[in-house]
């Protein structure tokens, strides 16, 4: 039997079939999740790095599309989610954007990124990256 599993922490939701802890360390069961799928592997990443959603922002709806692409839709409709998340990075001023990126300084993950180039394709690929090893970890 498996389990649900969310990260307190960071917020990524794993299926697993034994006791389980995230990356991050942190670890909270909820029966009430959706498994997700790369879209809710983005708004994890998102979250690890401090980014809230902002009114009126479409992250939610982005997210939710990718979920029903899968991996392969996202990888195939690429442009459009990076359009998406341009759209919703417009949003934020530039004091908000330094306040995040000062909080990332000794970041693991957000160094990782920053250092892949273009950051919308580095967190696509991020995302998709983890869903695929979550696939792979649950058919072990």
């Amino acid at each position: 039997m498996s389990s649900r599993i969310e990260c307190e922490r960071c917020g990524r939701v794993r299926i697993v079939s034994v006791a389980f802890r995230c990356n991050c360390y942190g670890m909270k069961t909820n029966q009430d999740l959706d498994i997700g799928g790369p879209g809710s592997e983005l708004l994890a990443i998102t979250s690890e790095l401090g980014i809230k959603e902002k009114p009126n922002c479409t992250c939610r709806a982005t997210a939710k599309k990718m979920d029903q692409l899968g991996v392969e839709g996202c990888e195939q409709n690429r442009d459009w989610i990076v359009s998406q998340l341009e759209a919703n990075a417009a949003k934020w001023s530039w004091l908000e954007t330094l306040k995040i990126a000062a909080s990332n300084v000794t970041n693991p993950l957000a160094l990782s990124l920053a250092f892949r180039g273009n950051i919308y394709h580095a967190l696509i690929d991020e995302a998709i990256a983890r869903k695929k090893r979550e696939q792979n970890e649950f058919r072990k």
